[in-house]
């Protein structure tokens, strides 16, 4: 499984996260007003970063009409996103099994070609596909 969002300007994965509200307080009080240093902003205006960037799954849920079946693709991506990013596989079940049965994964079983579109150029058919390899 590929996860490029998930790759720092180093190559090396970048995997924030928290695991109680402290902790997203914490971070949150100290990336208030941020100035972009010059490496920094010449970091974000590179192609590959735009790239990795726009593959992110933004929870926008424009992809919903896309789904002809009314999949729940938003949590299938934030689940592909705990499994894939962060190999955090408790943590993708657990989100999975918050699903409601007729929006999950279940529902992708049937279908053989995913025609659901991203607005930002997730690869939504290749997360499904993935997620179904584990959890189907």
């Amino acid at each position: 499984m590929d996860c490029s969002e998930c790759i720092t300007h180093t190559g090396e994965p970048a995997i924030p996260g928290y695991t109680n509200f402290q902790q997203m307080e914490e971070d949150f009080s100290v990336a208030y007003d941020l100035e972009y240093t010059k490496e920094e902003k010449k970091f974000l205006e590179d192609r590959k970063a735009k790239l990795a960037i726009s593959g992110y799954c933004q929870q926008c849920s424009r992809c919903l009409p896309t789904c002809p079946n009314g999949v729940d693709i938003p949590a299938l991506m934030r689940t592909h996103m705990y499994a894939a990013c962060y190999s955090n596989f408790y943590q993708a079940r657990d989100t999975l099994d918050e699903i409601p049965r007729g929006k999950s994964i279940q529902i992708c079983r049937s279908c053989k070609t995913c025609v659901a579109r991203c607005v930002n150029s997730v690869n939504i058919a290749r997360r499904i596909d993935e997620l179904k390899m584990i959890y189907i």
